[in-house]
């Protein structure tokens, strides 16, 4: 296939192959090597050493690692309902719209930012911030480099804020329940935490 940068690139599309791929040590999540086929010509997600889809093994694992045990399939069901329940949100606006609607910007996109933002912690308000971020500097087609650039540094910094609002908000859980928690106390304000943040 021909990528959106005018570079050649082999696409995996059946199972087989993908799970092949995606198993395969011989292949690369590194983008950044010299020759290697590029999304876009101007700088893009791409380039960020630091990014994880551009990792391989054993960083890439211990990253990984860190926030895995908030997707074990006890995890994941757990989140069943309150999925369907954005899902159904979602549907219902896509009904009470005018015709037709877009699949992709009615449902498919936001449905995802939507329970990314509910597992990060991240107010429902602030939601269409992410969606706009991640339109911009996941973007092929529609952003410069330089907008995808400031998208990226937003989206850098708004977490930077998120993360270290949790981490205070923890250190006030620890300070008022460090004399006699109580099993009530402690699962009402953990109930505020973000779904990786528990350990």
């Amino acid at each position: 296939m021909v990528l959106p940068s005018g570079d050649e690139a082999l696409l995996a599309t059946t199972y087989d192959d993908v799970r092949s791929v995606l198993g395969d040590l011989r292949f690369s999540r590194n983008l950044r090597y010299e020759g290697a086929p590029r999304m876009l010509a101007a700088a893009d997600f791409s380039d960020d050493p630091n990014a994880l889809v551009n990792m391989d093994p054993p960083e890439h694992t211990r990253l990984r690692r860190i926030v895995q045990a908030a997707f074990t399939p006890r995890r994941a069901e757990s989140w069943r309902l309150r999925i369907q329940s954005v899902a159904d949100e979602h549907l219902a606006k896509m009904r009470a719209g005018s015709r037709p609607t877009d699949l992709m910007t009615a449902f498919a996109f936001p449905l995802p930012i939507d329970i990314i933002c509910a597992l990060l912690g991240v107010p429902a308000q602030d939601s269409p911030h992410f969606r706009s971020w991640s339109d911009l500097f996941l973007s092929t087609s529609t952003a410069g480099a330089p907008e995808r650039a400031k998208a990226g540094a937003e989206f850098a910094a708004y977490v930077d804020a998120l993360i270290a609002a949790c981490r205070r908000a923890r250190a006030r859980i620890c300070s008022t329940t460090s004399s006699a928690p109580t099993t009530r106390t402690t699962g009402s304000l953990k109930s505020s935490w973000p779904a990786w943040f528990e350990g």
